[in-house]
């Protein structure tokens, strides 16, 4: 974001007055914004983490990963997309072969948004909901 504060605490430009009565405050008046992508954004291998995730054969093109605790009892149903930090790792969602049941799967990586898409993702059908995406570094087969 490109810009400045102005000197003195005010208003925003085209603050409805509402009923509880607002402080001035610091303004900052932005002449441009730059929306990061998410590539961009650091993805440092001292903040990874290892996950454990199951493959749920839903017939649909949205998240289909759900997270498993060390006990090996899926948490509550929280569907992640998986996205490989680079194009020389496996795709998770390519070891599905369609017939064999469980798949689990080991990676270490990191949640890189709470609600979005792989990049690149690009649904054949549909409109998928948005869901947690898990960028991994490594990924293991466990069954």
């Amino acid at each position: 974001m490109v810009g400045q504060f102005y000197e003195k605490p005010d208003y925003p430009k085209g603050t409805i007055q509402g009923e509880e009565k607002l402080d001035r405050a610091k303004v900052f008046r932005f002449t441009s914004v730059r929306i990061a992508e998410k590539d961009e954004i650091p993805f440092l291998p001292a903040e990874d983490t290892v996950m454990t995730f199951t493959f749920n054969a839903i017939s649909c093109t949205c998240a289909q990963w759900s997270a498993v605790n060390a006990t090996g009892i899926k948490k509550e149903k929280e569907y992640y997309y998986l996205e490989p930090a680079n194009n020389r790792l496996t795709v998770a969602d390519d070891l599905f072969d369609g017939v064999h049941l469980p798949l689990t799967i080991k990676v270490k990586g990191q949640v890189v948004s709470n609600a979005g898409y792989p990049t690149g993702f690009a649904p054949a059908k549909g409109n998928p909901e948005a869901a947690t995406v898990f960028k991994y570094r490594s990924i293991e087969v466990v069954k």
